[in-house]
């Protein structure tokens, strides 16, 4: 147990090269310099939640073990050059540090809304949005409408994910680095795109790709502005019906979107991504794990869905990404298992019109 723990923060050193080995030291360093203090909020957070059922031991150890195996990788991949050392290092400090009361204070009263179970929205305007979308997703006061819920996400999703958010949604890139890191100007399109971070990361890989981006809330996509490439198109849009012409982008990428859909709306947005998708192109989908690839998670995912208010995640834990893209007639090339996160690539047929 005790070399376990250690483990989880020790260094590695994936070549003899100097440079490699600093590197790799400040990342696990800076990696360390979050997961303290999330995991303090954490345990503070969790005294308050009297009713909330404890997650066994032996999912905690299987969560610290992917940890572990998802920040190798993420100096792994840097290393062999899949993408820039630079994005393992471009964590946005001055807004981090911005966010923390706001961040702190959400901590510290969803479980009243929790408990209460607000979790409607009372926002102007929020009856022009689907039904589904007008609740309080994570608990947070005003669902994704507002732009309080914008400026605070990413820091808070990284305390969440104790430092692994970033490094989970950058697992999209490396399908896409290895078939257009030498194509002129390749088309990607980002479905709901949020806070723009993943365009972000996106950009720093591909400096070449013509980046575009979707998302349904307009608040998530004036932050995206400040946080995508300056030369990104962002758009507010339904991604049951994006704006796009058939065939126009050589990929196509979705982040943490399918485990806050209903089951119909999955079908209507995957239908969606791959119109617009060339023939020959690339979807590649990150969400949550899933069940059939996570099964010793199982106890914590379903806690997750419970107390975190995601009411479509029960569901979506057991409807394989794989299983629905392979029956809208896509090539699964990979499915990766991720700490927290899965990320399913699939190629669409070059005879789909």
């Amino acid at each position: 147990m005790v070399a376990r723990r250690r483990a989880l923060w020790a260094p590695i050193f994936p070549s003899k090269n100097p440079v490699t080995a600093v590197r790799s030291a400040r990342y696990f360093a800076q990696h360390a310099s979050i997961a303290v203090p999330a995991l303090v909020v954490h345990a503070l957070a969790a005294m308050r939640k009297t009713d909330l059922e404890e997650i066994p031991y032996d999912a905690v150890d299987a969560i610290r073990v992917r940890y572990r195996q998802i920040l190798e990788d993420d100096v792994t991949q840097a290393a062999n050059g899949v993408y820039p050392w630079s994005l393992l290092f471009d964590w946005p400090v001055r807004q981090y540090a911005r966010a923390v009361p706001g961040v702190l204070r959400d901590f510290f009263t969803m479980d009243k809304r929790r408990v209460d179970h607000e979790w409607s929205l009372n926002e102007p305007d929020a009856d022009a949005f689907p039904k589904y979308y007008r609740r309080q997703y994570h608990w947070q006061k005003g669902g994704y409408l507002t732009d309080r819920s914008a400026r605070l996400y990413d820091l808070g999703v990284e305390l969440l994910f104790v430092g692994g958010a970033d490094v989970m949604r950058r697992q999209v890139i490396p399908p896409m680095t290895a078939d257009y890191a030498n194509h002129d100007n390749p088309r990607i399109l980002d479905v709901a795109c949020g806070t723009g971070h993943t365009l972000g990361q996106i950009g720093m890989a591909l400096p070449n790709a013509e980046l575009h981006g979707v998302d349904l809330s307009p608040a998530y996509v004036r932050h995206a502005a400040k946080n995508a490439p300056s030369s990104a198109t962002l758009l507010v849009n339904d991604a049951r019906c994006l704006p796009y012409p058939d065939d126009h982008f050589e990929v196509v990428t979705s982040t943490y979107l399918f485990h806050e859909l209903p089951d119909a709306c999955r079908t209507a947005v995957i239908e969606e991504m791959i119109r617009v998708a060339k023939p020959g192109g690339l979807i590649v989908i990150q969400d949550s794990a899933q069940l059939d690839d996570a099964p010793e998670l199982a106890e914590f995912l379903h806690a997750f869905g419970r107390d975190m208010h995601e009411p479509y995640y029960e569901s979506y834990l057991n409807d394989p990404l794989q299983d629905r893209l392979e029956r809208a007639g896509l090539a699964i090339q990979s499915v990766r298992s991720q700490y927290l996160a899965k990320t399913v690539t699939a190629r669409v047929p070059e005879n789909v019109a």
